[in-house]
């Protein structure tokens, strides 16, 4: 009698999580990212795929905006700055954070701003910089923008717009 009851129970529950567990019986999640007003929201490129910014075709890593914000880290990887698209304010004075998480050394360059900067694995350097009052400004690795080792910081219009006057650092 008691193993009647125990096979019992087992089948009862048995059938509890079958039924439980079923995907028909569970509602899925909607899968589009939606805007607080319910449209759908616009979906950026892919993280790692190659995209045009300020006339350099670069790694995309993410894109931050940062109005408003004082401090600005700009993380360098092997390949590729995190973020790519920094997103500011005409005339925005920044202190932007270079950090070096890669294996080697970079030369970090600001097209146009007479930035140059050799920062070594390990290391974090304070730069003023000021925004370009529209347009873009590119940054990227002296030795590996043609590999797609660039970014951009955007205060008007698209992001793969060439600046106004680019510098011949990297053409």
């Amino acid at each position: 009698m008691r193993v009647k009851l125990i096979v019992g129970a087992l089948v009862a529950t048995a059938a509890l999580v079958t039924t439980a567990c079923s995907t028909q019986s569970v509602p899925q999640p909607d899968q589009t990212s939606r805007t607080p007003t319910g449209e759908p929201r616009k979906q950026g490129p892919a993280i790692g795929s190659r995209v045009k910014v300020a006339g350099i075709t670069a790694n995309y890593h993410g894109s931050r905006n940062i109005v408003g914000d004082r401090v600005v880290t700009v993380v360098i990887e092997d390949g590729y700055f995190v973020p790519t698209v920094i997103k500011g304010s005409p005339g925005q004075k920044i202190t932007l954070q270079i950090q070096n998480k890669a294996k080697e050394p970079h030369m970090f360059a600001v097209d146009g701003r007479y930035i140059k900067l050799q920062v070594p694995p390990g290391q974090r350097w304070p730069i003023p910089l000021t925004l370009p009052k529209s347009g873009n400004l590119s940054f990227y690795s002296q030795a590996h923008w043609r590999e797609g080792m660039a970014g951009v910081f955007n205060v008007s219009g698209g992001i793969a717009a060439a600046p106004a006057s680019p510098t011949p650092n990297h053409r």
